[in-house]
């Protein structure tokens, strides 16, 4: 069976959990024996390379892309406020785009074709005008959900008006579109809850992200905590300035407690209000290796949608994690620790630092829990299915 699978940025390098969870599917499609091809679309974050792709990759699927500007611009932004349409998504709209994009899809004659993320969609006219193909969306997130969540969080007056408005937007655009397609693979059941209650009624389906168990084991003698993700990430700066606020009073329990901030767009800001507590990793190539060294993740996520791929990774390494109710939206297991306010967390976090045993418990608890819910064999059969593969 023939798929082509567009990716609205190019999985590899895998440089945040939109990255992964894409990388995983297009390994997922391959592996389940369909005939791939994929198309990413690059932009100025993230750019498309065919040769950042594993020699893997590129020796069983065929890898095409294309690079655009989807810079916000200030003039466009303000024109927005008197059009339709979505102005998140239509960045992602490109005429050069859609002439490769054509080319591909009329010599490959897929038979499926498959929409990773909302902000690939805007090329769905131009699909539905020149093939048969069964056209499926893989959400990651419940789009508009994340928005109205920014405007919530957001003091600023202005700010929030136009934030909401662009969540409203979305809105409109997001259950339009995924009412027009044959199906939607969700990868969390709290998003295929909601876009139920937000109107959905076309075919809505639960397919999670397969993740690979590490079988090493971390060394649980180091209790640091660690933050996994990009600071340039709205939801994940909320959620490092939180436990910024919040790591005094945990240090009057443990004072040699330290928290390390890993992933991309740091720039020493943190690390000057307490040298001695807070390290600024920043991007780190080999997570795994990293997190081999140890520590307990720490999330406290306020605003977004879908599930939080970085906590699931973590937990197939082993690392023991709080969150909140938040961060844990979709992640439906009782191996992580939650904690919704400063005294919760920092009664866990104690506990966890002072108890090597503990940590030790909760991470192969975690690493079961994947094993058992997040395998190969499970959604591929579910995959196979959904879309009609003997």
């Amino acid at each position: 069976m023939k798929v082509f699978y567009i990716t609205s940025k190019p999985p590899y390098p895998v440089i945040d959990g939109g990255c992964y969870a894409s990388a995983q599917f297009l390994d997922l499609l391959i592996k389940a024996g369909y005939e791939v091809a994929h198309f990413a679309i690059g932009t100025q974050k993230h750019p498309f390379n065919p040769n950042s792709y594993p020699d893997e990759i590129q020796e069983n699927a065929s890898i095409h892309g294309q690079n655009i500007n989807t810079d916000v611009s200030a003039v466009d932004a303000f024109i927005h406020l008197f059009k339709k349409g979505s102005y998140n998504v239509n960045r992602f709209h490109d005429k050069k785009v859609e002439r490769t994009m054509k080319s591909h899809i009329i010599s490959f004659n897929p038979e499926i074709i498959i929409f990773d993320s909302l902000y690939s969609t805007p090329y769905l006219e131009l699909i539905e005008g020149i093939t048969d193909a069964r056209i499926i969306l893989r959400s990651h997130n419940v789009e508009c959900d994340i928005w109205s969540d920014m405007a919530r969080t957001t003091t600023n007056a202005v700010k929030q008006a136009y934030l909401k408005k662009l969540s409203k937007d979305l809105q409109t655009y997001e259950i339009d579109t995924i009412n027009k397609l044959d199906c939607t693979l969700c990868i969390s059941p709290a998003d295929l809850s909601r876009y139920v209650e937000l109107g959905v009624d076309s075919s809505l389906h639960y397919i999670p992200v397969n993740i690979p168990v590490t079988e090493a084991q971390p060394d649980y003698t180091n209790c640091d905590l660690l933050h996994v993700g990009s600071i340039n990430w709205e939801p994940n700066k909320e959620s490092v300035e939180k436990l910024v606020s919040w790591l005094p009073e945990l240090k009057k329990k443990h004072p040699s407690v330290r928290l390390c901030l890993i992933g991309s767009g740091y720039d020493g800001t943190y690390q000057q209000f307490d040298p001695e507590t807070i390290k600024e990793e920043g991007f780190i190539d080999n997570l795994e290796e990293r997190c081999m060294q140890g520590g307990i993740l720490v999330t406290l996520i306020d605003s977004g949608s879908g599930v939080r791929i970085k906590i699931l990774e973590m937990m197939a390494m082993g690392i023991p994690v709080i969150s909140n109710s938040k961060g844990l939206k979709g992640i439906e297991t009782d191996a992580v620790i939650k904690a919704d306010d400063m005294e919760s967390f920092v009664n866990h976090a104690s506990e966890l630092l002072g108890n090597q045993e503990l940590r030790e418990t909760i991470g192969k608890k975690c690493k079961q829990h994947i094993r058992d819910h997040y395998n190969f064999e499970d959604i591929s059969e579910k995959l196979n299915g959904i879309l009609g593969k003997s």
